[in-house]
């Protein structure tokens, strides 16, 4: 892989003959005012430069990610092996950039001949890299580097994919298999896939790509959100790939650091007091974002997004200021009520910790139960890693129902909260269910609770039942649904109240245990309340997007309540009047869990 240089130099000198004249007595010779000597002007042909991937058979080429690049960089790395092979016969060693002080054979160290992958800490990608947005790519070479880079895992996919379609299949038409690859000046260039809708962004007087965003992990879970999405949107309108740091993460001594800080950190931020508001103030070399709840947030986004942050031009200076309230996405059962009492029943589905990371799925529906305000929630599957949404209930002015459980792990998977503000426990309790199917979670919690102002009681259960489709488990449901009606008509015999029983029954309002509780007196409230819905309450999982760090797709129920698995039932309704029924569609339920909250209304005559 040698490089052929060629110099060529015409030289083209005429000489003229000068006069002499013999000259007695020391005379000086005269001078002539003639352009004696004349030089043609230096030629230079342009120097071919290529760079030869394997010749003979042979490549001397690895190819190199970033060490600490995306996971998914290594997936790309292995694809180019692969399509180098089927092109050359030849397959690359794979290596990360990483420099080790005690190398390992030829791994930990940098290799003269190198293909390189997104940005690496090579020099050759560093600089192909120097003004790159987050869609733009490059295929090109220097040195004895090849480059093929993006800032981004899709921008790398498709320098390698020009890569491939522009030089490994267009040289090897006639050789599939033994082709010798060549880089020239012709296949060297760069690409941007698609359009900025931001053409620049001053900050405070600085570039958009001098600022980093900073949010707190302590506040709600909504700052870290809508800050990943500000991230998002902005690699995708401005072309920045701004890096995301925890508060706590970021050095206090870097106190002028350029930031978009979302929510109260340790570098700024102001809490906002009125429901539902939200600010956004830029001053010094921050630009601050504050909420007062999940909704604020979601408005504040909507303002950077499609007014802040819009047009070619945007220029953002010293002072600005700007002030909203939001408005709710279920604005009327979020700001009012139908009746003096409210009451949540929901399965927030503790299993499948790998697959549905739990931590943000515990902080969205904490958040999203407490903008319904209910004075009880009950839960489902309530397993142990739901522990972070109890963290944040307990913040948020909630406390558990202090019941204890008697399955083999003493974990009460069909646990309660309540408003301890409001509300008085009477009595509390658990029965876990016998039905043959063995399962330490299918059960009923339950509560009797007295109103601290009004005197008024009423008692809720929080139940499960079993869930497979086969024989055992429709056994196992008619047995549960016999037991659960035993212990409401104990209670309510027993306290003189009313009780609404709710949670997930796995089974729909056509099938035998429910038209059993049915026969045994109980009322279904989606059926009896004047203000109702027909949904369905059971949908596919939202999936975890790894790139991003959020759950981003909603999944909406389609089907009607006659499909619904989830209920809220009443018994002994003399002195309790139902008012509202509703099966919660707000985003934050979609993406948190495959069942949508049931939500009751009522009043105590």
């Amino acid at each position: 892989m040698k490089k052929t240089r060629l110099f060529t130099l015409l030289f083209c000198i005429l000489t003229f003959a000068l006069i002499f004249s013999s000259c007695d007595g020391g005379e000086v010779p005269s001078e002539s005012t003639e352009n004696e000597t004349t030089v043609l002007a230096e030629e230079t042909e342009p120097i071919p430069q290529t760079l030869k991937l394997n010749e003979a058979g042979k490549s001397e080429f690895y190819i190199v990610y970033p060490y600490d690049f995306d996971k998914e960089i290594k997936d790309v790395a292995i694809n180019l092996r692969k399509q180098i092979a089927k092109y050359t016969g030849i397959e690359l060693k794979l290596t990360s950039d990483e420099i080790l002080s005690k190398p390992v054979g030829d791994t930990g160290v940098e290799h003269q001949y190198e293909i390189l992958l997104g940005v690496t800490n090579r020099e050759a990608s560093k600089k192909a890299a120097e003004g790159m947005r987050t869609r733009d790519y490059t295929v090109t070479f220097e040195g004895d580097k090849i480059i093929l880079a993006g800032t981004t895992i899709s921008s790398t996919e498709k320098a390698v994919e020009r890569f491939i379609n522009d030089v490994l299949v267009k040289q090897s038409k006639n050789n599939m298999g033994s082709a010798t690859i060549e880089l020239t000046e012709a296949n060297k260039f760069s690409y941007t896939y698609g359009k900025y809708t931001i053409g620049s962004c001053d900050l405070l007087g600085a570039d958009l790509s001098e600022y980093r965003i900073v949010y707190n992990k302590t506040d709600i879970y909504s700052a870290e959100r809508y800050a990943r999405l500000f991230a998002n949107e902005l690699s995708t309108s401005a072309g920045f790939g701004l890096p995301i740091k925890l508060d706590t993460s970021v050095k206090n001594d870097d106190a002028n650091a350029r930031e978009i800080i979302f929510g109260v950190t340790a570098r700024g931020g102001e809490a906002v007091d009125t429901r539902h508001g939200y600010s956004i103030r830029a001053t010094g070399s921050k630009l601050f974002v504050s909420a007062e709840c999940m909704e604020g947030y979601a408005a504040a986004y909507k303002y950077l997004t499609e007014t802040l942050f819009k047009g070619d031009k945007v220029e953002i200076a010293e002072g600005f200021t700007h002030t909203g309230v939001s408005e709710p996405e279920d604005k009327q059962d979020i700001e009012n009520r139908a009746g003096e009492y409210r009451v949540i029943f929901n399965n927030v589905h503790g299993a499948h910790i790998d697959v549905y990371p739990m931590e943000t799925r515990n902080q969205m529906q904490a958040e999203l139960h407490f903008e319904y305000l209910p004075d009880v929630i009950g839960l489902q599957e309530n397993a142990a890693c739901v522990g972070t949404y109890h963290v944040r209930m307990k913040k948020f002015g909630y406390s558990p129902v202090p019941i204890t459980p008697t399955n083999s792990n003493k974990q009460d998977y069909t646990a309660m909260l309540y408003r301890a503000d409001k509300l008085d426990i009477v009595k509390c309790g658990y029965y876990l269910y016998d039905d043959g199917a063995g399962d330490k979670s299918k059960s009923v919690s339950w509560a009797v609770f007295k109103d601290k102002a009004s005197g008024d009681v009423f008692a809720v259960g929080s139940t499960h039942f079993y869930w497979t489709s086969d024989d055992l488990g429709k056994s196992a449901r008619i047995k549960d649904a016999a037991q659960l009606a035993e212990v409401v008509k104990d209670i309510t015999t027993k306290y003189n109240c009313p009780m609404i029983v709710g949670g997930d029954f796995n089974c729909n309002i056509n099938s035998e245990p429910i038209k059993n509780l049915y026969s045994a007196g109980f009322e279904n409230l989606q059926k009896i309340s004047p203000d109702t819905m027909d949904t369905t309450t059971h949908h596919a999982y939202s999936p975890w997007n790894e790139e991003l760090n959020l759950y981003i797709d909603v999944v909406i129920p389609t089907k009607a309540y006659s499909s619904a698995i989830d209920h809220a039932l009443l018994y002994n309704k003399s002195t309790l009047t139902p008012k509202m029924f509703r099966v919660i569609l707000h985003d934050y339920t979609l993406l948190s869990s495959d069942h949508c909250p049931v939500m009751v209304d009522f009043d105590i005559n």
